[in-house]
């Protein structure tokens, strides 16, 4: 249940950005038509420099924004990997919104993603061999946290902080993680530093998670990545010294695509629209060209 909630809500976020990017595609095709019923109607001579001009107008309309997009994505790109420069890790572009960073860092299997929402997340390798989530956030995000958990919370006052939500599937596993004053440090120094954002801490099969969204760009610098991948560190550690759960469970195919390779389906996706935007411009150039600029 938990897995087909959380892949629902991802597939809905794609799809809003699908439909975005169609309905911006259809707004362009029917700028094609109307510029070539304009010429058709007489507004503009055939074959003249104008004619062309009339042409060109939607796929300059179109690449302008796009050329303006790519700019600032490769501002914001070259910017986010600054932070990444102490470990030498190099960002991998999917679409507009995503980038992910990939490697190891202190002999732990690291992927960090930065998306839409904006969103920020680090993971870091480790065998808890169970789930549990901790949630810092308004009360709208403790909401859909329990709305996407199905779970009953597990007492928070370990933390000491408020506004804290904490499920876990091994209970008497997370007890023992929370009951660590490193753990206990460690996790209120990463939830501490998001005033209005939502935070998260999470443990998975084989990783522990740090999700920060909202995060203003200026945060995300060399200094404060030192500061949150030694925190999840401690966490990670942690989770070494107290040994996996027994609940022995297995990553998921959605925890590891999530993890390691969501960018190469999105890249397929964005490709593949493109192609179709490309393609049906094209036709719509020559039809104007072959049929309407000859009547």
């Amino acid at each position: 249940m938990y897995e087909k909630k959380v892949g629902k809500a991802y597939l809905r976020g794609c799809l809003q950005t699908v439909v975005v990017g169609g309905i911006g595609a259809v707004f362009g095709i029917a700028l094609v038509v109307s510029v070539l019923l304009l010429i058709r109607g007489g507004a503009v001579e055939p074959r003249s420099p104008r004619f062309m001009l009339a042409l060109a107008m939607p796929l300059l309309f179109l690449s302008a924004p796009l050329a303006i997009a790519a700019v600032v994505v490769r501002i914001r790109a070259s910017r986010l990997d600054r932070a990444f420069e102490p470990w030498r890790l190099r960002g991998r572009q999917a679409g507009a919104v995503m980038r992910s960073w990939h490697g190891e860092i202190d002999g732990r299997v690291f992927d960090a993603w930065f998306h839409r929402g904006p969103t920020f997340e680090v993971y870091l390798g480790c065998s808890p061999a169970t789930r549990g989530v901790i949630h810092r956030g308004g009360r709208l995000i403790r909401a859909l946290s329990r709305a996407v958990e199905s779970r009953q919370p597990m007492d928070p006052s370990p933390l000491d902080l408020e506004g804290v939500s904490v499920y876990a599937d091994d209970r008497r596993w997370m007890s023992r993680l929370l009951a660590r004053d490193d753990t206990r440090e460690a996790i209120a120094g990463l939830m501490r530093e998001t005033s209005r954002a939502a935070a998260t801490v999470s443990v998975a099969p084989n990783s522990v998670r740090y999700m920060r969204r909202f995060p203003p760009l200026a945060e995300l610098n060399a200094d404060n990545m030192r500061r949150w991948i030694g925190q999840l560190g401690v966490v990670a550690s942690a989770v070494d010294v107290i040994g996996p759960s027994s609940d022995g469970l297995e990553p998921s195919r959605l925890e590891e695509w999530a993890r390691t390779s969501r960018d190469r389906y999105l890249n397929r996706i964005f490709l593949g629209l493109g192609l179709l935007l490309v393609l049906v411009t094209a036709a719509l150039l020559v039809f104007g060209w072959l049929f309407i600029g000859q009547s």
